[in-house]
């Protein structure tokens, strides 16, 4: 998450800044000493002079070679000058960025640098919050009267501007300075241009869903399409959704406690099923207070419903699920287990493993619990590792039943058949030797045997539960805590 240090700029970034600014203030400048201007006037006092004036001048009585001299704005050397100095200076320090990142930073100079793109549009920013108030500033009348409108000479006129029709009863009026509405325009529309900047790099890496800003994405959580917030937080997210940005950590502190508590409000009253299921990931569990039990009660109605659709969408959500049962103020409530209990029939492999999953983080088992993730363990090869991963966690708490289910069940000889078969019944092995080691009636020899292939096993979970085992069977049992000696 970005935070106040990231707001301290690099060298790399300050010579962004600079060239943006100096480049779109040297553009800016020189147009006012090479354009044309539009209407008649003075080449001497530059006043609006009209077809009938001529070429002479009624203001200062200057008389014009010819009409088209009317037509030129007075030459402005210095204008020039600076605007090219502005455009050099902002040349030099792009071109000192560019070095500063390819030698110096080892290439962080590329497109995708998202720190060039925002020094660049910040320096555009303060460029058109420069000009626009500049803009507004405006021509000042300088003591002389001038219509505020067209900059008609007013000095020997009242009441009505014979120019443009303007009037007004305010001598006040005459002296106001006349704003630049088209700067003004102008600087909007460079501003508009800076904030496109600012999703420049997500567009380069995430195409056009990086365009949304993150602000639009939270504000639009109920209703925007489930494309750019991808409320499932799958192992592949889509790119630029909401979800991978909040997973790749790229939300600010305030976006991120307004995203909790916005998504917080959509899921207390939500209008459907699917506004629930997209707002209630990105909700703090800490932060549910009084809402929580309503929306565990909600969330398990859904996980226990009868409909096979509604219990996969249920299940589909796996941080939902996640933090409802492991991670939840409420993970007790005896409804919201039971959901869980019905996902372990399933008729999905995926849903069938992720239940048992979080079954297995729960903080205790139930005797019936246990039960159905032994019975897990005949089920497929991914399940069957979730429920083993799942009563590795509870060591030394499983009933005499499943004991015996698993002492049953599991055959020592199925270690030397093929290697599928080996796989399986070392997993079970693992499992009879797991919640007690002296209740299994087979050698432990060859128990921490079948553990030691297990712990090399090529699917991760597998090997890392086999590992724990091995760790727990060589520290032994957690002596329980003893109470303190009374004092004398």
């Amino acid at each position: 998450m970005p935070g106040w240090y990231d707001l301290i700029p690099t060298p790399q970034a300050v010579l962004w800044f600079m060239a943006a600014f100096l480049l779109a203030w040297g553009l800016s400048v020189l147009p006012r000493a090479v354009t044309r201007t539009r209407g008649l006037r003075c080449p001497a006092c530059a006043q609006p002079m009209k077809p009938e004036h001529g070429t002479r001048c009624p203001a200062c009585l200057n008389d014009a070679s010819t009409e088209s001299n009317l037509h030129h704005r007075r030459r402005r050397p210095f204008c020039f000058t600076v605007g090219a100095l502005a455009i050099v200076a902002g040349t030099t320090a792009a071109m000192g960025a560019v070095y500063v990142g390819r030698f110096v930073r080892h290439g962080s100079s590329a497109l995708s640098d998202s720190g060039a793109w925002h020094a660049t549009a910040t320096g555009l920013i303060a460029f058109a919050i420069v000009f626009a108030a500049w803009a507004c500033r405006g021509d000042r009348s300088r003591g002389r009267r001038r219509c505020p409108r067209c900059w008609y000479s007013m000095a020997a006129t009242a009441g009505q501007c014979p120019e443009c029709g303007f009037s007004s009863s305010s001598d006040r009026d005459w002296y106001r300075p006349r704003r630049r509405r088209r700067s003004l325009a102008a600087s909007a529309l460079l501003a508009a241009l800076a904030l496109g900047l600012l999703a420049t790099p997500r567009v380069i890496r995430y195409g056009w869903a990086g365009a949304v800003p993150t602000t639009v994405l939270i504000a639009g959580l109920p209703w925007l399409p489930e494309r750019l917030i991808d409320s499932r937080f799958s192992f592949a997210p889509n790119p630029g959704a909401l979800s991978h940005r909040v997973a790749t950590g790229e939300l600010w502190a305030w976006q991120s406690l307004w995203l909790r508590r916005r998504s917080l409000a959509v899921a207390s009253d939500p209008p459907t099923d699917e506004v629930f299921f997209r707002a209630i990931p990105f909700a703090d569990p800490g932060e549910l207070g009084s809402v929580a039990t309503a929306l565990v009660l909600r969330q398990a109605s859904l996980l226990a419903s009868s409909d096979p659709a509604v219990r996969a969408t249920a299940l589909d959500h796996r941080i939902l699920v996640w933090r409802m049962g492991v991670e939840g103020p409420v993970p007790g409530l005896s409804s919201f287990r039971v959901g869980l209990l019905a996902a372990l029939d399933d008729e999905r492999s995926d849903v069938r493993a992720l239940a048992a999953e979080i079954i297995g983080h729960l903080e205790s088992l139930a005797s019936h619990e246990a039960e159905r993730l032994a019975n897990a363990l005949e089920d497929q090869p991914w399940v069957q590792r979730s429920a083993f991963a799942a009563l590795a966690r509870h060591l030394g708490r499983a009933p005499e039943v499943v004991l015996a289910a698993l002492t049953d069940y599991a055959d020592p000889s199925g270690i030397d058949q093929t290697p599928d078969s080996a796989h399986n019944r070392g997993v079970l092995l693992a499992i009879a030797l797991l919640f007690n080691a002296a209740a299994p009636p087979f050698d432990s020899d060859e128990a921490r045997a079948a553990l030691v292939s297990l712990s090399r096993a090529p699917d991760a979970r597998t090997s890392r539960a086999a590992r724990e085992v091995l760790d727990r069977l060589e520290t032994g049992p957690t002596p329980p805590p003893t109470a303190p000696p009374p004092p004398r």
